[in-house]
């Protein structure tokens, strides 16, 4: 994290975070499984085995979701009236 990152504080982060355009938001893994209503468990499958929606590695052990990404992996799963075969 930049220096100058550390020295605004929690409220001026948050502020921050909120100002940004909502499509670059970053969910946690929980919060990003939730959208989809699935478990987290179900995501971490679906990413160790190569699907799911792309996702940003911020550290070895933390990953994040964007909103955009998130969306354009719904649109791609989603699955019109007759149609059985799972895509993602």
């Amino acid at each position: 994290m930049p220096a100058s990152m550390k020295t605004i504080g929690p409220r001026a982060e948050a502020l921050a975070v909120e100002t940004l355009p909502p499509e670059t938001r970053l969910f946690t893994e929980g919060e990003a499984a939730q959208v989809m209503r699935l478990s987290s468990r179900t995501l971490q499958r679906m990413r160790a085995e190569g699907g799911g929606p792309r996702f940003v590695r911020l550290t070895s052990t933390r990953i994040a979701y964007r909103l955009s990404d998130i969306r354009k992996w719904l649109d791609y799963a989603s699955t019109l009236p007759g149609d059985h075969r799972a895509r993602a």
